[in-house]
């Protein structure tokens, strides 16, 4: 079964791995549907994918889960919670 989650290690640094999530994957995670994920893309609202070949992307998922975090803060700020500094700056960059 596939899961839409591609494993990306990094060889050339001691980083931790990275991994990259498939479209299906990112529906999931978020809720949105195709056309709202690369609507917001186009707007900068959503995180850009990253190229994996000639036909295919993939979202990193630590920019997927920093976007969700995002939206939950907004969320909690709506409620009078100041929103985090991290989250008046653009996510999707």
């Amino acid at each position: 079964m596939d899961t839409g989650l591609v494993r990306v290690e990094h060889t050339d640094s001691p980083a931790p791995s990275e991994t990259l999530l498939r479209l299906p994957a990112v529906k999931a995670a978020t809720g949105l549907s195709r056309s709202t994920i690369y609507e917001r893309i186009r707007k900068g609202t959503f995180p850009a994918p990253v190229r994996l070949g000639e036909a295919a992307v993939g979202w990193p998922a630590s920019r997927v889960n920093e976007w969700i975090q995002c939206r939950i803060t907004d969320r909690m700020g709506a409620y009078g919670t100041e929103p985090s500094t991290f989250c008046r700056a653009k996510v999707c960059e």
